[in-house]
């Protein structure tokens, strides 16, 4: 089976660095063949970076209704994100808008996890906040967990 991981952001915007962070630890963690990457430009790369895996998990930073740092979990392959479910980040589309246009291009891997870790900076320049760091630390562990479970290793 195929995993690839995907963490999305900017380094200089704070909590929108998540992803990225969590690639970071993830990259000397995960089982061999499994593919880490970080996407700091255009979501739209993501259709053809994620294709032709079996398994895609994704993390990014969002703006939600919710306690900073807390970890939201999407079965993206299951139907459609609630929109406005990952709104707030700093990229061209939106990670919901890339994940549609994939579904009506026939580009969705067979699986697709997407984590958002809420946060509340965002600014350039701004630090990461620590809800948001000791939630990447949390989550890199159970993104271990989950790819080592689809690998069989």
């Amino acid at each position: 089976m195929t995993v690839r991981v995907f963490g999305l952001g900017h380094r200089d915007r704070g909590d929108d660095a998540v992803g990225l962070l969590i690639a970071d630890h993830l990259e000397p963690r995960v089982p061999p063949g499994v593919v880490v990457r970080r996407v700091h430009g255009s979501l739209l790369e993501l259709l053809d970076a994620w294709h032709p895996a079996d398994a895609v998990v994704v993390v990014d930073a969002v703006r939600a209704p919710a306690p900073t740092g807390d970890v939201i979990r999407f079965d993206a392959a299951a139907g459609p994100l609630p929109r406005g479910a990952m709104g707030g980040g700093t990229h061209d589309a939106s990670l919901v808008d890339a994940i549609e246009l994939a579904r009506v291009l026939g580009r969705m891997p067979a699986h697709l996890v997407v984590y958002g870790v809420v946060g509340e900076r965002f600014g350039v320049g701004d630090p990461m906040s620590v809800p948001v760091r000791d939630a990447a630390g949390t989550l890199t562990a159970r993104i271990v967990g989950d790819v080592a479970g689809r690998t069989g290793r």
